[in-house]
């Protein structure tokens, strides 16, 4: 089993990618107000507002993206492990295709545990984190 990931730890990585939308943001602004000031020639400024606005974009276009595939993975993790207690039970599926399954939603879960403590948190709702690791 995982160890338990430190909750101070966890707390650090907090606001990353806020921080990173939010001087994407700032940066937007001061490109705008460079291309403001300069009147005719704001390559500088015209730079700044390409480069942070299409951050922007694509981040905030994938951010509901992932959110809403990552609860559509954590019900089918959790009928996944009904279905697997269900069949230990009563031993209708073969033992080596539901190891099989288990390695899988158990790869999943770990895969998603790993990112939502890093700074790409705001991505994986904190619901990943009260699921357990199918036995």
């Amino acid at each position: 089993m995982l160890p338990e990931p430190n909750p101070l730890e966890k707390r650090k990585h907090k606001g990353g990618v806020m921080t990173i939308l939010i001087t994407a943001l700032i940066v937007l602004i001061l490109g705008i107000v460079l291309i403001w000031i300069a009147n005719s020639d704001g390559i500088i400024g015209l730079s700044l507002c390409v480069i942070s606005g299409m951050f922007l974009f694509v981040a905030l276009i994938v951010l509901p993206i992932e959110r809403y595939s990552t609860h559509v993975r954590i019900l089918e993790f959790k009928v996944a492990r009904a279905s697997i207690e269900t069949a230990r039970k009563s031993s209708t599926i073969e033992n080596a295709a539901m190891q099989l399954k288990i390695i899988d939603e158990n790869q999943w879960l770990t895969r998603k545990k790993y990112w939502n403590n890093t700074v790409f948190d705001i991505w994986i709702p904190d619901e990943i984190e009260k699921l357990d690791l199918i036995k």
